[in-house]
């Protein structure tokens, strides 16, 4: 496939999702009728070009490389230097520095507080059911700032 048509698949895509969020948004009918399933990776410690969809000339990423090939790629998100900041700029949807979150590591006492809204939980009050797998890393002093105090479903 060209570079050109992917584009162009790939903004069709988008714009697919978009146009069924923002009419699940209007009509609770139309959302139940419309309402785009999708899956987030996530994944620390890999580079750009690690899967042999992005052209890892060793890697074999088959399973990744078809989903990918099936669906929507976003590829462009500014990531933080480590986990917690990444973390944190996906499910609240705004820069690292913008958000507090105090010490996160062992024996810290940081959180997502709870005036703060998660992905998970504006995606729960839209009627999807969320997961979350593998690790945390923003709050876990009380089970209020797990992810199941924080719109997931499981973990």
């Amino acid at each position: 496939m060209s570079k050109r048509s992917s584009h162009s698949r790939a903004f069709s895509s988008l714009r697919a999702f978009i146009a069924s969020l923002l009419l699940s948004t209007l009509n609770p009918q139309v959302a139940a009728a419309v309402k785009p399933k999708f899956i987030i990776l996530f994944s620390d410690d890999m580079d750009y070009g690690n899967l042999s969809c992005l052209g890892h000339p060793t890697s074999n990423t088959a399973h990744l490389d078809n989903m990918a090939s099936e669906g929507l790629r976003l590829t462009s998100f500014d990531v933080a230097p480590w986990c917690v900041p990444s973390r944190s700029q996906l499910l609240l949807g705004r820069y690292s520095a913008r958000t507090t979150l105090g010490r996160m590591g062992s024996g810290g006492k940081g959180e997502i507080t709870d005036d703060e809204v998660t992905l998970a939980q504006s995606l729960k009050k839209a009627g999807y059911r969320t997961v979350m797998v593998g690790k945390w890393h923003l709050g876990y002093q009380q089970v209020k700032y797990l992810p199941v105090g924080k719109g997931f479903d499981y973990w």
